[in-house]
């Protein structure tokens, strides 16, 4: 059985919400959103599947269909550069990637499928806004197919069902913390200050000893 595949192990859960850390749930208002489905002409008969198990997922996650545009380009190699005028654009919340690239006789497959997810990645990285990659690179037809819809399940609805998850724990995370003061240069801080709070501390836990001692 793979990784994925794996039940949830109740008593583990249980372990985890008993430790007392801060376990942040998605928290978003999916009507709202914005999305973006970018897919590749190329493999059609694929990607054309993929579409439909994103914009499926994506409605029943609870977007409304007018909260998402699809754009086509040539092939895999070109969604990088509509993604990132997209996510510049500041019009969407979210942005699925989706194509379909299977090995040839030549190392353009490894090219166009590492490069492009590469880009994709860095693209998301350097504007912030959730990129979720639903590009199959697989060797065979069969395989694509497969992942489409078929035994393997459909690539595209994982990536609408990610990224949807996705945003709504940035928004969980934003909401919850003051990421503001978080993000202040370290210019910003009084040494003193926090010099004075480490003694404070070091002092609360030299009493909390001194009575526990006290006790025994």
């Amino acid at each position: 059985m793979s990784q994925n595949k794996l039940p949830t192990d109740p008593r583990a859960m249980l372990d985890v919400l008993r430790s007392g850390i801060t376990q942040l749930d998605p928290d978003l208002n999916p009507e709202t959103l914005q999305v973006a489905i970018v897919a590749s002409r190329f493999n059609a008969g694929v990607v054309d599947r993929l579409v439909h198990g994103a914009v499926s997922a994506l409605i029943e996650q609870g977007v409304a269909p007018q909260g998402i545009a699809l754009m086509r380009v040539p092939g895999a190699w070109e969604l990088p550069l509509l993604a990132q005028r997209l996510a510049h654009s500041g019009a969407f919340d979210g942005i699925i990637a989706l194509g379909c690239v299977i090995r040839g006789e030549t190392a353009h497959f490894d090219l166009i499928a590492n490069e492009s997810a590469r880009a994709l990645m860095q693209i998301c990285l350097d504007t912030e806004v959730p990129i979720t990659n639903g590009v199959l690179a697989c060797e065979t037809e069969a395989q694509a197919v497969a992942r489409a819809g078929g035994d393997a399940g459909n690539k595209g609805r994982e990536a609408a069902v990610a990224l949807i998850d996705l945003i709504g724990v940035i928004e969980a995370a934003e909401t919850s913390f003051d990421l503001i003061e978080l993000n202040q240069p370290v210019a910003d801080f009084d040494m003193d200050e926090v010099m004075d709070a480490m003694e404070d501390m070091r002092a609360a836990l030299d009493e909390s000893e001194r009575k526990k001692k006290k006790r025994k």
